[in-house]
């Protein structure tokens, strides 16, 4: 458990009591892990709790007696979800106030580019449909939704970062987003969130700063996996949006 960016601060009053943040995802919750601590103390009245693992083993979380957790006899997913967690073994519902499920996606690239005003209406719709439906990302948070009534947020995959730099914007992107959840997530209760735009270049693509390793002689940077000033932002991104649903 950790505390949360203190660009939080603002949303709270005097009298606001702790909300509880539980995030599920694979390895890129590794990011917003590391972008709580980067923020520095935070704010002590919000508390995060990460449930991660390998995708394969994320989806194997399933809904039973209204919490999800690991079926018996799958030793590898409870070791991995109870090193991230602090020794935590399932996630209950009723100890948090908010859901995020982060990763679990293919790269959505692909689906910026079906956006653009050649394809028809009924072509992108259909598209986004068949992205979505049978996602990791989709089913897990569909789990989730039918044990709490609690908010339910998700977040793809980051953007692949990209050296190329050229004055796109985002809209196609945007368009992407907010289709998607007309589509699929809100009719399910389910929101997804958007990468924050100002890391994003070329309509599609991540800032190549923000790729974890970049800059850094010793290591090989990864293009599908982000740092933690990316995971700061996106944290704090999604605090704007989710603590004002409260």
């Amino acid at each position: 458990m950790m505390t949360a960016p203190s660009a939080t601060k603002k949303f709270w009053g005097p009298s606001d009591k702790m909300k509880r943040l539980c995030i599920i995802g694979n390895s890129h919750t590794v990011a917003l892990k590391r972008g709580s601590v980067k923020a520095g103390t935070g704010n002590p009245r919000l508390e995060i709790t990460f449930f991660s693992a390998s995708q394969g083993q994320t989806l194997k979380l399933e809904a039973v007696n209204n919490t999800l957790r690991p079926l018996p006899g799958n030793a590898k997913l409870l070791r991995e979800i109870g090193k991230s967690s602090n020794g935590l073994t399932k996630i209950d519902p009723e100890q948090y106030d908010l859901f995020l499920v982060m990763g679990l996606s293919k790269d959505v690239t692909k689906m910026v580019g079906v956006m653009r005003d050649a394809y028809s209406g009924a072509a992108r719709a259909q598209a986004i449909r068949d992205f979505w439906e049978q996602a990791p990302l989709t089913v897990l948070a569909r789990r989730l939704v039918s044990i709490t009534s609690k908010p339910v947020y998700v977040g793809h995959n980051p953007l692949v970062a990209s050296k190329k730099l050229n004055d796109q914007a985002p809209e196609n992107y945007v368009r992407f987003i907010a289709l998607s959840n007309e589509l699929v997530f809100n009719p399910d209760r389910i929101t997804l969130l958007a990468q924050p735009l100002e890391t994003i270049v070329n309509g599609k693509n991540t800032r190549v700063r923000f790729a974890r390793g970049y800059g850094q002689n010793n290591k090989k940077m990864d293009g599908k996996h982000m740092d933690d000033a990316f995971g700061k932002l996106w944290l704090e991104s999604m605090l704007k949006t989710a603590l004002a649903d409260l």
